[in-house]
């Protein structure tokens, strides 16, 4: 029910609570009954073993414990260990995560867990705040956090701090009013006071109208219950990736069992071989791998002021396609300052008025307490040069007339030494012009300004003074008489007060906008503010730009679908608002990361793929997110992202390297089987090549520190996977180039040399360390040539290579490895064949990347329609020829590529929707660079 637009007497009549007495026993009671405890709906709370089994869901892990029970029947117990350690360090670390989520409800009942003060059969009492009913008189002092929803009855200059639940960081004033209009946004109820906010001034008394999950924090609660938690896009990655290694397992394993029974093997021989293999090509380490990758990514984010809380959304910043941002204390800093006073004919003279008009104090360790207004204006005349104590002495307080609603100032009286006395005032701008001495001329002109500068989003406060000569008034405790003297005041001029843009933030907005990501401002302040904020950053102001949460309440899920696209600030906005954006954005496939700090925020950021909580914000808040930002800057949130993409990028190229090792392996094996030679590379062998020489840089790519082009291009689709197609091809074909060589010279050593098996088998086992150990180099950039890569920028990366050839060079040389191993020591003409077929191999994986390079260079058919459309639209210069057929240039293409006919030649256009087509700038032709 809306209590807001109730009078005092229908909420006695619907509640039937007597205002003097309060309820009665009885009465508390039935009620007590009726509406039960007040405490807010808690959630479902797993146990823990149930938390625990539901780690095992990921293909990843189902996959590693089939090989391992395979191993196990194999009787291969060293392979089984270690897949199985592999499995029990992602288990720990997921369940770890979850058992923590699995709090938000219980942080969510303590915030009523407090006592309070009720009139109840005629006295007075405290009691456990749980023990409310609707009906019940309680009484609200300064600094009390409020129990339940209620209407105020009485209210002596009331504030109260509502930022839990608006996310507004002014205190709000109330007022025991009646209120008509229905549809009032929850912010703007002056006459309700709302559970887990505080009283930060005044005292009031209220009727209880709500408690437990009827209450606005209840309705939060539920929200938050209700929301599903869904897959992340790694989470998603994850699953086709590990489907993905099953299917290409399961082939690999029939196709090796399939050919033995044709060649008259027995069918339980040939499926051991079959599973054997199989469990050689899984890569039991890729899981605790891209944990690695994610952890890493954990800590880059906090060395720039920012918590992960879950390790998946690390990765999962680095997708995000939609940033949905607080305006408050995110993209300002959220506190109020004087920016400057216009209209200030003597500075000094204006700041002192605003230092001494004022009820804020200084405390003695310098802090300021008291109103945030009041603040402002003491901060700004202590920060130019003001001291307080000294002008207390100078300019003795006599009066003060405190700020009042009705009257719209606040008034200080001092007298100086010669008896004269001077009358500080500041206030509404509206109220100090009409009692000021000017002329009606000069009163509109400030009115005009007035209006201008709080167009531009500033809230103005009037200053003025008023000089006597009288010595004494006949009481200078009557407020009366003192309000008579606010007359004929000398205008000094007008503060104007605004929360600042945080200065990082412009730079942060620039730099997330050039990475495709699409930035909109979700607030629960007014839209004019808001518009005034969002103009200054770059958003788009314009009326189909800006939409207000009344608005969300009226629209179809069809025609918000269509708005969203275009709509860059959402104004007025509440917790179930926020929800249905970022559900409006997540039904477009959007990855979206929304920021809160707020109870109110809590559902939002659990239904959004990345939750952003502020490290001011709620306890409620941080438990709900996904990434705490320590420093509330949204500097923070660009920072998170890059670190995310890098993440993904390592991930590719960790999911590459080990693949492709893996693959390598398998063919080699089945090439062996195939033609019925003996195995090239012993079961212990590939195991040790697997642990030590691919474990170590394996390892190390998690530290890549990223490439340049990082945050100048597009979000990662949620569709796109870990494994991509250049990630594929690259595994396929130097995969079996690998192995055509190893075979071929595995062949032709075994027919055409003196060497015995095991001489083959090292020199084998060392062509393949030594691939590892040159080609990751190849991978720590996917896309841009060796020669252009920093080589030696992951100090990991190189002790990883050293110690991999120094394990290589073990197991050859030393005789406890060797007896082991079944290796035997290589001369100085076998280590110079195998670096040399080393460099060959590497030189074809750069062959590979070049051509894909050139492959994604040509233009795309969707990009040259892209093209003609909007060079079409452009007007058509002055003296410039229409020639019959145009041709465009596309960067390091060979030969200009023909367009359609009718494009203007001379053009100079830059367009802003497509980030793969930067920029088109030429006077003979239209050049197109990706």
């Amino acid at each position: 029910m809306d209590w807001y637009h109730l009078s005092l007497n229908e909420i006695k009549e619907k509640l039937a609570t007597d205002f003097e007495k309060g309820l009665s026993t009885n009465e508390i009671e039935k009620r007590r009954a009726q509406y039960g405890p007040n405490e807010l709906p808690k959630g479902k709370k797993l146990r823990w073993w149930e938390l625990l089994f539901r780690q095992f869901k990921s293909p990843l892990i189902f996959i590693l414990l089939i090989a391992g029970a395979a191993t196990y029947w194999l009787g291969e117990l060293i392979d089984t260990s270690i897949i199985l350690l592999a499995v029990s360090v992602n288990v720990f670390i997921g369940f770890g995560q979850e058992f923590r989520s699995n709090r938000i409800f219980e942080k969510l009942q303590s915030i009523i867990s407090v006592t309070t003060r009720v009139r109840r059969n005629g006295k007075l009492n405290e009691i456990n705040a749980q023990e409310l009913v609707p009906g019940d008189i309680i009484f609200l002092t300064m600094g009390v956090k409020i129990p339940a929803d209620a209407r105020l009855t009485e209210s002596h200059r009331l504030e109260v701090d509502e930022a839990l639940l608006t996310g507004e960081s002014l205190p709000v004033k109330k007022k025991a009013l009646d209120i008509k209009a229905d549809d009032i946004p929850l912010a703007d109820r002056k006459n309700m006071v709302y559970a887990g906010t505080v009283v930060s001034e005044g005292n009031g008394v209220a009727l209880v109208v709500a408690t437990g999950e009827k209450t606005e924090l209840g309705q939060i609660a539920k929200l938050t219950a209700s929301v599903t938690d869904e897959q992340t896009p790694l989470q998603e990655r994850l699953s086709r990736l590990g489907k993905t290694i099953a299917a290409l397992v399961i082939l690999a394993a029939l196709i090796i069992i399939v050919t033995g029974i044709a060649e008259g093997r027995g069918l339980v021989e040939m499926f051991t071989v079959g599973v054997a293999v199989a469990v050689a090509a899984i890569p039991e380490g890729l899981p605790a791998a891209l944990s690695v990758v994610l952890a890493v990514a954990s800590q880059r984010i906090f060395s720039k002021q920012g918590l992960v809380k879950t390790l998946i959304g690390a990765e999962t910043l680095g997708s995000t396609t939609v940033i949905c941002t607080d305006k408050t204390g995110t993209l300002t800093e959220g506190i109020m300052k004087v920016e400057e006073i216009a209209e200030a004919g003597d500075l000094n003279r204006a700041a002192l008025a605003l230092a001494l008009a004022n009820e804020a104090a200084i405390m003695e360790d310098g802090t300021i307490k008291g109103d945030t207004t009041d603040k402002a204006k003491l901060e700004y005349f202590t920060e130019n040069g003001g001291d307080l104590e000294k002008t207390y002495v100078e300019l003795p307080r006599k009066a003060l007339l405190p700020f009042d609603a009705v009257e719209k100032y606040i008034a200080s009286f001092h007298q100086e030494n010669n008896g004269s006395w001077r009358i500080f005032v500041t206030g509404s701008p509206e109220t100090l012009i009409n009692r000021s001495v000017l002329s009606d001329t000069e009163k509109n002109r400030l009115r005009h300004l007035v209006d201008s500068r709080a167009d531009q989003g500033y809230r103005m406060i009037g200053i003025a003074e008023r000089i006597l000569t009288k010595t004494a008034w006949d009481d200078m405790d009557d407020p009366q008489t003192l309000k008579s003297q606010i007359i004929n005041l000398s205008i000094l001029g007008f503060a104007c007060l605004r929360d600042p843009i945080r200065a990082e933030v412009k730079e942060s907005v620039a730099e997330s906008r050039q990475a495709g990501i699409r930035i909109i401002m979700v607030t629960g302040d007014h839209k004019r503010t808001a518009r005034v904020i969002g103009k200054a950053l770059g958003f788009n102001d314009t009326y189909e730009s800006i939409m207000e949460g009344s608005e969300l309440d009226e629209i179809s899920e069809e025609k918000l679908a269509e708005r969203i696209r275009s709509v860059e600030i959402f104004s007025r906005v509440s917790p179930k608002h926020k929800i249905q954006i970022v559900n409006a954005l997540r039904n477009q496939k959007e990855v979206v990361a929304m920021t809160g700090d707020g109870v109110n925020d809590a559902p939002a950021l659990k239904a959004a793929d990345v939750g952003l909580a502020l490290g001011t914000g709620t306890d409620i808040t941080k438990e709900a997110a996904d990434l705490v930002l320590l420093n509330d800057s949204f500097s923070t949130i660009t920072a998170a992202i890059r670190e995310g993409r890098i993440a993904f990028d390592n991930m590719r190229k960790v999911a590459v390297f080990l693949l492709m090792g893996s693959f390598t392996e398998l063919i080699l094996i089945m090439s062996s089987l195939v033609l019925g030679i003996p195995l090239p590379v012993t079961a212990v062998q590939i195991l040790w090549a697997n642990i030590v020489e691919d474990g170590f840089p394996n390892f190390a790519l998690a530290f890549e520190p990223g490439e340049k082009n990082v945050m100048k291009r597009r979000p990662f689709r949620r569709q796109e996977p870990i494994l991509n197609k250049f990630g594929m091809l690259f595994i396929l074909l130097q995969g079996l180039v690998t192995d055509l060589l190893l075979v071929g010279v595995f062949l032709w050593l075994f027919y055409a040399s003196a060497y015995s098996i095991e001489h083959i088998r090292t020199i084998i086992l060392t062509a393949l360390a030594t691939d590892a150990l040159i080609l990751v180099f190849v991978l720590k950039n996917l896309h841009e040539p060796l020669y252009r890569i920093q080589l030696f920028d992951n100090k990991y990366l190189i002790f990883a290579v050293f110690l991999g050839f120094s394990a290589m060079f073990a197991a050859i040389y030393l005789p406890p490895l060797q007896r082991l191993l079944e290796t035997v020591p290589l001369s100085g003409r076998d280590l110079l064949f195998i670096f040399v077929l080393g460099a060959i191999k590497m030189g074809f994986a750069e062959g590979i990347k070049w051509w894909v390079r050139q492959k994604d260079l040509a233009p795309t058919l969707k990009e040259l329609h892209f093209a003609v459309k909007h060079a079409a639209a452009i007007q058509k210069p002055k003296n410039t020829k229409i020639k019959k057929t145009m041709y465009a240039n596309f960067a390091r293409t060979p030969r200009p590529v023909k367009l359609f006919p009718r494009i203007p030649a001379d053009a100079n256009w830059r367009p802003r929707p497509a980030p793969h087509l930067l920029r088109v700038k030429s006077k003979t032709a239209w050049h197109f660079s990706r």
